[in-house]
């Protein structure tokens, strides 16, 4: 890749290496973005909480399988005809239900279903996150990288200028092509104060991903690693090893426990009671007491609570089912459509960068041509056009590479963020 300046054939490499020295203090390397991003990103911390919050939920929904244990102290002061009596009491009490329905075993697998969807959406936003990072990381090189373009294009548009305003003093142009000529120049100058703000913006969304909060200003010093072309992908067989299949299979297996939640009702609860404890009219009382019991409850009709929650929790079993099939299908799609754009990203940056090798070449002939009087300024113009064009063409092609092989990752659930 060159850039063609006056009589002269200039290396990208090293015009991508001219930034200004106010940018120095901030350089960032590609794996160093990643690693605040793992350690700063907010959307990534609130992922990772509400998992923990889930996992959390899930421990406390064993604890239908365990006997409880309640103690009391008691004081009462009453009067009867007269005459008053105090009387204190002190109890233990211990409660163990030894079968309600399948309830606890319910609420279990309610609560582990919702720690796998959380589990999933961290998934799913690590792999948002990966394409967040890799779209603002490509979008900061590209408006940096840009920059530099322009600057160069107005050092070319400069010497455009004065080669025509030579011919024009000799009387081999005319006035018209000295003002297309200084327009050019000046829609260089204006396209780089595009770039300069431009560079603003996209600093703010990397920024913004890596979870900083001030505006220190950055330079990226390399480029995104790409991958390998991938071969023919079973697009089937990704989408069962998606996040959001993962997500939505969960959500089936929650209301599919809601439902044993829902009919627990129908079923007796059978309980095991025990007390023991002190009662007596001083404290600490000394008259021992102790219970010990058992409790089988029969529900006979509670106004069709239960049989209309049954049939609620089996309607929202469907619906998860239904939710889930069609998710996976918006997910198959999503998939062929990401890698098509994949595929035709790559193809295109081939293609941009053969038309920017043949642009260069032609501009290089022209100028000679145009220098001594061999090609009239129209056809020199178009060609210079041309090549300005195509330069920029490249630039979009190779961010847009990027940005499309992070959304096939991201469709995958794949991403940079470990």
């Amino acid at each position: 890749m060159r850039f063609f300046i006056c009589d002269k054939i200039v290396t990208p490499i090293l015009i991508f290496a001219i930034v200004p020295q106010a940018f120095a203090s901030g350089e960032l390397s590609w794996q160093a973005c990643v690693d605040e991003t793992v350690r700063g990103n907010s959307e990534l911390k609130s992922a990772f909480q509400s998992l923990e919050s889930a996992q959390y939920s899930t421990r406390g929904a064993y604890s239908g399988f365990f006997p409880t244990l309640a103690g009391t102290l008691d004081y009462s002061d009453s009067e009867t005809s007269g005459a008053s009596s105090e009387s204190y009491n002190a109890t233990l009490s211990a409660n163990y239900t030894l079968f309600n329905g399948l309830q606890d075993q319910a609420r279990v697998n309610q609560a582990s279903a919702q720690t796998r969807v959380q589990e999933a959406n961290l998934a799913a936003v690590k792999a948002k996150i990966s394409l967040d990072l890799k779209t603002a990381y490509s979008g900061m090189l590209f408006a940096q990288r840009s920059l530099t373009l322009q600057q160069i294009i107005i050092r070319r548009r400069e010497d455009n200028l004065k080669l025509v305003e030579l011919r024009f003093q000799s009387g081999r142009e005319n006035k018209g092509s000295v003002l297309l000529s200084r327009a050019y120049l000046n829609q260089a100058h204006y396209d780089a104060l595009q770039a300069k703000h431009n560079i603003a913006v996209a600093q703010a969304q990397l920024v913004r991903v890596l979870g900083r909060d001030e505006d220190a200003e950055l330079i990226l010093n390399e480029d995104v690693p790409l991958e390998a072309l991938p071969g023919n992908p079973d697009f089937r067989r990704l989408v069962l090893s998606t996040p959001d299949h993962f997500q939505l299979v969960a959500q089936e297996d929650s209301a599919d426990a809601g439902i044993k939640a829902a009919r627990s009702g129908f079923f007796p609860t059978f309980s095991l009671n025990a007390s023991t404890g002190k009662t007596g009219q001083d404290w600490f009382p000394e008259n021992q007491r102790r219970t010990i019991g058992a409790t089988l409850s029969f529900p006979l009709f509670d106004g069709g609570k239960d049989y209309y929650g049954t049939k609620s929790a089996v309607a929202t079993f469907a619906v998860a089912r239904t939710t889930r099939e069609n998710g996976d299908r918006q997910t198959l799609t999503k998939l062929k459509q990401t890698y098509t754009a994949y595929i035709e990203a790559i193809e295109k940056l081939k293609v941009d960068e053969s038309f920017k090798e043949a642009a260069l070449k032609r501009a290089e002939i022209a100028r000679s041509k145009y220098n001594n009087g061999l090609m009239s300024f129209e056809d020199w113009d178009l060609i210079e056009n041309d090549l300005i064009v195509r330069e920029k063409t490249v630039l979009q092609a190779q961010r847009d590479r990027t940005t499309a092989e992070a959304a096939w990752q991201q469709s995958q659930g794949k991403g940079v963020i470990p």
